[in-house]
Parts: structure tokens; sequence; C-alpha cells
């Protein structure tokens, strides 16, 4: 699930919408393992970051076949994310509120930098 889960987010999204969301995808996956070590299947998180690291050469030549079909921009596709955590997924303890008006706010800005793009573009 791991393995898939950053398959697709590494060939959807594109590069300036990766590269904007950098930070908070790598906080929350390094909060999501400390959480998966507490719960046990750290192993299986870590594999699945092991798998994209050794096959570098697909995950490329998957992002251009995806980018290639693509029929709306990520100025579309980010409207339809959220910017809250849902409990019934992954519940979020209450220290962790902070951090979700934190990303509110990142991804706020991030959907205006998205919205300017594919205005220029």
């Amino acid at each position: 699930m791991e393995r898939n889960r950053l398959l697709f987010v590494l060939t959807t999204y594109e590069a300036s919408t990766l590269a904007l969301l950098a930070l908070p995808l790598v906080a929350f996956d390094l909060a999501l393992l400390a959480v998966a070590w507490r719960q046990g299947w750290a192993r299986e998180k870590v594999r699945g970051w092991g798998w994209v690291l050794r096959h570098l050469a697909y995950v490329r030549s998957r992002r251009r076949r995806v980018a290639a079909a693509r029929v709306v921009g990520d100025d579309v596709l980010g409207d339809l994310l959220t910017t809250t955590f849902d409990a019934r997924q992954l519940p979020l303890p209450a220290a962790g509120r902070p951090l979700e008006a934190l990303l509110q706010g990142w991804w706020r800005l991030g959907r205006r930098i998205i919205g300017r793009r594919a205005v220029s573009a």
C-alpha cells in the first residue's frame, strides 16, 4: 500500500506541485513513520520507500506516460484535495491540531500559486 501511495503521488502531480508540497509531504511521512513504528508496521513503510528508490527509472517513465495522458492540470486537481485530516482514516492527536492549521495555511498558499501558474500557462 505504501509503495502504491508513493507511486501515485510521485507520478500524478506536476513537478512544480511536488516541489511546492515537498516540505509538508516529507514532514507528514516522517510523522507517519513514527506512528508506524509505534504500531508495528514501520518495516512495510520503509520497504515502500526502498522500492521507489530501487525503481527510479520506472517512476520517471511512468511520470512521462501519465503527463502525456493528462487532460487537466494540477490547478483543477488541487481543488479536489482536502486541507484537514479525516479522523476516520487517520486520527490526529490533539497535539497535532496546530500542525493541521499550519498545513491548511500552506495549502491555501499553494492553491493560489498553482492557480496563478495555470492562468499564465
